[in-house]
């Protein structure tokens, strides 16, 4: 089998090219192609900036260059193009970034026609999905589509109103027009049945994210680094600090502890600052010493973190998965976070997780105490990971693929 895989970016580390965006999205979807990569042929393009060919694992990334895109250029898509910002609100700015991958779209169909693609997994909604599918229906090749989480619905993502209808509007077509789309979540799909106001959808599936089942060695010491004491509770938040991500909860929370908690918590929050009111919070309360921001850490040396914690935490206004909740479980870390999260319904087991049902910073401070009083057993989370890992996605994924040539679907 032969996939070609279309994102608008990925996070590939050591590859300029592909480190403008580090988001989950980004590593999510290079390592889903890699999963797949390792059973069947996948070629993978993206629609954001301009790139050389190259091989990453089992990945084949195929060459975007300007001067290919103007020989490609078709009439067809720059019409629909023009159709597309004609029917939707979107800033100047916008337009202009769609205009470009709409004219990237004649390129596309150059690779279709003469790739023998068996099928086409596109990642994510936006506003170039329609040219996506007129692309792909053109040379009659099946198609999946991913939704790696629901931005419209999601009150802490900055959206263009044009962008937000795009994506309720492409649910409304999903549905009437029975194309078939993968949520990485339960939560994710429950949300789009809701806005839908049907009980299921039956072309709509889950599959959720994977992750490395296999530990690695620990290569640097952050207790010793950070000055944390081994008698000391860490807890440890994977994500870039934003809005979105609300670790300043977190850190408004651990002022909720009784006193002789917070002498012996520490949290650490490791991921990209996108925004200063973590930061600000840490500082005016004097809390330094105990809530540490790390800032940006290579994916490859994360796992010293995981090794490091006593539990994870995660305080998400809104969650497509929450990769960093079973990458804890694979060192044999229980999580605490917020029982509304999409992944919720995937991911927890009373042994692996604390859930805190209300959203107030008591009782998440709750939650706290509870991971922390609690007597986990690592060894049986470590097991209860290899329900997330990538060969279990890959396999999932790949059975959907098959159906979907099987015309089962």
């Amino acid at each position: 089998m032969k996939i070609l895989f279309l994102a608008q970016y990925i996070t590939l580390e050591g590859n300029p090219a592909f480190m403008r965006n580090i988001t989950g999205y980004g590593y999510m979807v290079k390592d889903i192609a890699e999963a797949v990569g390792v059973v069947e042929q996948v070629d993978l393009l993206t629609l954001s900036g301009f790139t050389k060919e190259t091989h990453c694992g089992h990945i084949h990334l195929l060459r975007k260059t300007r001067i290919g895109t103007f020989l490609h250029l078709k009439m067809r898509y720059m019409l629909q193009w023009w159709h597309v910002i004609n029917q939707y609100s979107f800033s100047f700015k916008r337009e202009l970034q769609l205009l470009v991958y709409y004219a990237s779209l004649g390129y596309i169909d150059h690779i279709l026609k003469t790739g023998n693609y068996d099928l086409v997994h596109i990642h994510g909604v936006g506003g170039v999905t329609r040219g996506y599918e007129k692309v792909c229906k053109r040379y009659r090749i099946p198609y999946l589509i991913t939704l790696h989480g629901l931005n419209s619905f999601e009150e802490g993502i900055l959206m263009e109103a044009g962008e937000k209808r795009v994506e309720r509007d492409f649910l409304r077509d999903a549905l009437v027009l029975k194309k078939l789309v993968s949520f990485i979540s339960t939560g994710i799909k429950s949300t789009a049945e809701q806005y839908l106001k049907i009980k299921e959808c039956v072309n709509f599936l889950v599959i959720p994210n994977g992750t490395v089942v296999c530990k690695q060695n620990c290569n640097r010491n952050i207790r010793e680094i950070y000055g944390i004491n081994n008698s000391d509770f860490l807890l440890v938040y994977v994500g870039n600090i934003s809005l979105r991500k609300n670790q300043i909860q977190v850190a408004q929370s651990y002022l909720s502890l009784p006193e002789q908690q917070r002498k012996r918590v520490k949290i650490l929050f490791v991921g990209q600052k996108n925004e200063n009111g973590l930061a600000d919070f840490i500082a005016d309360n004097h809390l330094s010493e105990h809530l540490i921001c790390i800032g940006n850490i290579p994916k490859t040396d994360i796992h010293n973190f995981y090794i490091a914690a006593d539990a994870t935490i995660m305080s998400s206004i809104s969650e497509g998965f929450g990769l960093s909740i079973i990458e804890g479980f694979v060192y044999g870390k229980p999580n605490v976070t917020f029982a509304d999260l999409a992944a919720v319904p995937d991911l927890y087991h009373e042994k692996a997780m604390v859930l805190v049902k209300e959203r107030s910073d008591i009782a998440l401070a709750n939650g706290m105490l509870k991971v922390m009083n609690n007597n986990w057993d690592a060894a049986w989370i470590t097991r209860y990971a290899e329900n997330f890992s990538f060969e279990v996605m890959a396999k999932r994924y790949l059975r959907v693929y098959q159906k979907i040539l099987n015309r089962e679907y």
